[in-house]
């Protein structure tokens, strides 16, 4: 068994936390050094690609808004907030907006993880990273409107008794646009550059 988990370690280059490795009955010291330093690695690849699309992605959000509408960052926070909260996030103060900062940040982690997952899988993807960035970006965009938006009526509609809206989110181009290069393409050109040199 000890084998089996140090071996699931070092092929997504991921090292458990030591607890987590007593919780399971491993002893870390099976783990090699060659598997720790990926693991380190990798975590540097998901936290890169995690801070620099969360940063850009939500930077662009705010000059988009302004350009098109004329709303503030603080409205585009809220606005992410009503996904949870509704219409009423923006009757909403200071602690709205972190609330909509906190959801963004942790959208963007979850989309880091899962690059650097199929990265590890197929490591294709590092090789050609601005085309599989592009297509991930895109396939972010489509999940996030065609998927999760809907799930997000549904799930308000349980505490706050609002009607389900199952239709996807209007297309627009400019939001399709920065999901192609400051989602997608800035995690894939982040996962090649601070992952494991045997992967890229």
């Amino acid at each position: 068994r000890t084998e089996v988990f140090a071996e699931v370690a070092g092929r997504f280059g991921i090292e458990p936390l030591p607890p987590l490795w007593r919780f399971v009955g491993v002893n870390s010291t099976s783990v090699t050094k060659t598997t720790a330093l990926s693991g380190e690695a990798g975590w540097r690849a998901i936290i890169a690609a995690w801070l620099i699309c969360g940063v850009l992605d939500i930077n662009a959000a705010f000059i988009n808004s302004y350009v098109q509408s004329g709303h503030s960052p603080s409205w585009v926070l809220q606005a992410v907030a009503a996904a949870l909260l509704g219409k009423a996030s923006f009757d909403g103060g200071f602690w709205v907006g972190a609330l909509g900062l906190t959801m963004h940040f942790f959208v963007a982690f979850n989309v880091a993880v899962i690059f650097y997952l199929l990265s590890r899988k197929f490591p294709q993807v590092l090789r050609h990273a601005v085309p599989a960035g592009l297509l991930y970006g895109a396939a972010v965009y489509l999940f996030m409107n065609g998927v999760t938006i809907p799930l997000c009526s549904w799930f308000r509609s349980l505490y706050l008794h609002t009607s389900v809206v199952w239709s996807h989110a209007k297309f627009g181009w400019p939001q399709f646009g920065i999901h192609l290069t400051c989602v997608g393409l800035a995690i894939s050109l982040a996962v090649k550059r601070f992952s494991p040199a045997a992967v890229r």
